[in-house]
């Protein structure tokens, strides 16, 4: 189970539905995120949660992290 999983399983119903359209947005190309400075990651704000995510080789996009906003956030990137 990727983390990620793990964090929409304990979100509010709410807060899940957005984050699920936003996955899907992220993957069709129409929301576009900043890209983490020093990383091939970008991020996207998403309520009160940050969605990072990276392009692999082929171009495809994989969804690496949904994390509340806080200190902690972007420390592994």
């Amino acid at each position: 189970m990727k983390e990620y999983e793990k964090v929409l399983r304990k979100a509010h119903p709410h807060d899940r539905g957005i984050i699920e359209e936003a996955f899907e947005a992220i993957k069709a190309r129409k929301l576009v995120g900043r890209k983490l400075k020093g990383s091939n990651y970008y991020k996207v704000r998403v309520g009160r949660f940050r969605v990072t995510y990276y392009f692999t080789a082929e171009g495809k996009i994989e969804i690496d992290t949904v994390r509340p906003r806080n200190e902690k956030t972007y420390r592994d990137f």
